[in-house]
């Protein structure tokens, strides 16, 4: 908390012109190790094999992240065969998850699924008819496009002490804190962070209560059978009781599209 109130303190009290040099000097910084990241020498990978680009491993759950967690769920439960290969190689947009296939690379998470169902003949939402197809769009949109922002300014803005953060990934609190302007930053561009703390927790609950009263006692979101929204609510489900209960995952997933990630 100190260290929070510390860093407000030395921006309240510091020339416009030392902030921006310093935004800059962290800007180019990233922006040569993205480069560096990029020139690497080109790996050789197993043909026909999906390489899943991806962060490493979150202590209580497969990625701290949602895509990456989603499209290795799709990856499973597609039954396509992959790799993992973690690092913070970010892919041609500065974004992970991506995915290498044959030698061609292709980011974001959606366009990857839609890239491998062509590909593969894939298509987890064969038994869903139009409108439910509507539906389940509406759903995933309305949680990739706010649900997500709830959460994102929740673990990386609101809570002041980052200890969500801090239990899962080994950051020091300089990095943190400048994850934490990033996302606020983004936020009010978005919108959304230009709410109350207490209003744009209200939209999350709300976005919340709406997947569980949809999803009700189904088996999976839609149905008796799983489809490609299972994979997104997968992820704001499992982080929700990881957060609260911070237990292992061998107890969250039990029911809905987390079946491939049942460990025996």
């Amino acid at each position: 908390m100190w260290l929070w109130e510390e860093m407000r303190r030395l921006i309240d009290n510091t020339p416009p012109a030392y902030l921006v040099g310093g935004g800059v000097a962290v800007a180019s910084t990233l922006f040569i190790l993205h480069k560096k990241w990029r020139t690497k020498p080109r790996k050789v990978y197993p043909a026909d094999v999906v390489i899943l680009h991806q962060i490493g491993r979150a202590p209580w759950a497969p990625s701290m992240s949602p895509f990456p967690m989603k499209l290795e769920t799709y990856l499973r439960m597609a039954k396509i065969p992959y790799q993992n290969e973690h690092s913070y190689e970010m892919s041609s947009k500065g974004k992970t998850p991506w995915i290498t296939y044959n030698g061609v690379d292709v980011a974001d998470s959606q366009f990857c699924i839609e890239y491998l169902n062509e590909k593969f003949s894939v298509n987890l939402n064969k038994d869903l008819s139009t409108v439910d197809r509507s539906v389940a769009r509406a759903f995933q949109k309305m949680t990739e496009e706010e649900l997500l922002w709830c959460a994102a300014l929740w673990r990386w803005v609101y809570d002041k002490d980052w200890t969500f953060v801090k239990l899962a990934l080994p950051l020091s609190n300089y990095i943190i804190m400048m994850i934490s302007w990033d996302y606020r930053k983004r936020a009010h561009g978005q919108g959304i962070g230009r709410h109350s703390q207490e209003y744009v927790m209200a939209i999350g609950q709300a976005d919340l209560k709406a997947i569980s009263d949809f999803l009700g006692e189904k088996k999976f979101f839609m149905g008796d059978e799983p489809s490609e929204v299972d994979l997104r609510h997968l992820w704001d489900v499992g982080i929700c009781l990881l957060a609260a209960a911070r237990v292992s995952s061998r107890k969250v997933h039990e029911r809905g599209a987390a079946k491939p990630w049942r460990i025996p």
